[in-house]
């Protein structure tokens, strides 16, 4: 029986180290994106903490918020149609309490539309 030669031409290897490198490559990128994962998760959760539903907002912060100016937060205000409270002299608004607000006109003028 004639023994096979083992004999491996410059191809072969260049060919098989080319298969490591893509080993060790397709190896590292899982770990980044594994790494990669475990820190957005950190950085949702860190940022759902800091902005809980009953933070309490000043007047720049709702109108940016509620996407209206100033002068028309402050007819609001005057007229009573908004939930907030004064601290000091200063307005303050809680966010879960503008979000009911916003849920309760929507369902007013969707109700008065039909």
């Amino acid at each position: 029986m004639k023994r096979q030669s083992t004999k491996r031409t410059v191809f072969d290897i260049h060919c098989h180290i080319f298969l490591l490198d893509i080993r060790a490559t397709t190896s590292r990128i899982r770990t980044i994106l594994e790494a990669l994962c475990v820190l957005l998760v950190q950085v949702l959760d860190g940022v759902m903490r800091s902005s809980p539903k009953s933070e309490l907002m000043t007047v720049t912060e709702t109108c940016r918020y509620l996407k209206i100016t100033q002068r028309t937060l402050y007819r609001y205000l005057r007229s009573r149609q908004i939930p907030a409270f004064k601290l000091g002299k200063e307005w303050r608004f809680v966010r879960s309490d503008l979000e009911q607000w916003i849920r309760d006109r929507t369902r007013t003028s969707a109700s008065s539309s039909i």
